[in-house]
C-alpha cells in the first residue's frame, strides 16, 4: 500500500492515520549514515582499552558511553530518513500515525544489529594485534552489521531480510567452529578460543535478527496496526534493552572483570 489510509471515524482535530514510509533519497541515506559510521570510529577506539586492568572505571564509563551512542545514532539516522516522509507529513496534521506491529519489529531488528556491530567494532584492534585476517572479518561483520541496519530502515525488503538470515548465521557458524574445532588460519590455527560474555551476547543478538528476519519473511504476519505512542513506547523498550546487553557486552569485550574477553 502506497498512500494514506483512514482509519473509522474521526473528529476535525484527531485524525487517525496509516502511512507507510516513503522511499528515503540517497542524499536523506548519506546524512543517516553520518552517525552510524561516527559509532563505528568511537566503537573502534573504545577496543584500545583492551587490557588496561588498572582502569575499570575508564573501561565501564566507555562501555556505557559507546552503547548509549548506539541507540542514539539509531535514533537520529531514523530521523533524518523520516525527516520528510510523507507520514511525517500527515503526522504533523494528525492527533496519531498508526505503526503496524512490522515497523516495531524492524526497529527491533536495526538496535540488535548495531549493537552488535558495537561489539564487533570493539574487538577489532585485539584480534589485529593477534593477526591482520581476524582484524579484517570483524571490519567486515561490522560494516555489514551497521550497513544493513541502515538499509533496513531506509528501505526494508525481502532480499534484506534473506541477506540478515543468511550472513548472521555464517558468522554463528563461525563462532561455533572458534569455540568447539578451533580456529581454521593464522598462529591460532588449531586453538579452540574461550566463551566469553561479549561474544554470547553478540551471537545472541545475531540469533535474534536471525528469526526476526525469518518472521518477517511471512508476510501474513504483523499488519496489525498500533497507535504511534504504544509503538514508539514498544521502540523504546527495545531500545533500553539492547543497550543494557550491550554495555556489559562492551565491557566484557575489554576484559573487564568479571567477564572474560572474546579473544582471551
Amino acid at each position: 500500500m502506497t498512500t494514506s489510509e483512514r482509519l473509522g471515524p474521526t473528529s476535525g482535530v484527531e485524525t487517525v492515520t496509516h502511512l507507510p514510509p516513503g522511499s528515503p533519497g540517497w542524499r536523506q541515506i548519506v546524512t543517516a549514515a553520518v552517525p552510524l559510521a561516527f559509532l563505528g570510529a568511537i566503537a573502534t577506539a573504545y577496543g584500545f582499552l583492551e587490557g588496561h586492568t588498572d582502569h575499570p572505571s575508564l573501561q565501564l564509563g566507555g562501555a556505557f558511553l559507546v552503547a548509549g551512542l548506539a541507540s542514539v545514532a539509531v535514533l537520529l539516522a531514523r530521523s533524518s530518513l523520516l525527516r520528510d516522509s510523507p507520514e511525517v507529513q500527515i503526522g504533523r496534521r494528525s492527533a496519531f500515525v498508526r505503526r503496524d506491529r512490522r515497523d516495531i519489529m524492524l526497529m527491533g531488528l536495526v538496535f540488535l544489529s548495531v549493537g552488535a556491530a558495537s561489539i564487533h567494532f570493539a574487538v577489532i584492534e585485539q584480534h589485529f594485534a593477534e593477526y591482520w585476517v581476524y582484524g579484517v572479518f570483524f571490519i567486515a561483520i561490522g560494516l555489514f552489521e551497521l550497513v544493513w541496519a541502515l538499509l533496513l530502515m531506509a528501505a526494508a525488503s525481502r532480499p534484506l531480510y534473506v541477506a540478515g538470515v543468511v550472513v548472521n548465521l555464517l558468522t554463528i557458524v563461525a563462532y561455533v567452529i572458534t569455540r568447539t574445532i578451533g580456529v581454521l588460519v593464522g598462529p591460532s590455527a588449531g586453538e579452540t578460543e574461550k566463551i566469553g560474555f561479549g561474544d554470547l551476547v553478540s551471537t545472541t543478538f545475531e540469533a535474534l535478527i536471525i528469526v526476526g528476519c525469518a518472521v518477517l519473511l511471512l508476510r501474513p504476519w504483523g499488519r496489525a496496526r498500533v497507535r504511534a505512542a504504544a509503538s514508539e513506547a514498544w521502540i523504546g523498550s527495545l531500545a533500553i534493552g539492547v543497550t543494557a546487553f550491550t554495555i556489559l557486552a562492551l565491557f566484557s569485550a575489554v576484559s573487564g572483570p568479571p567477564f572474560v574477553s572474546p579473544a582471551g
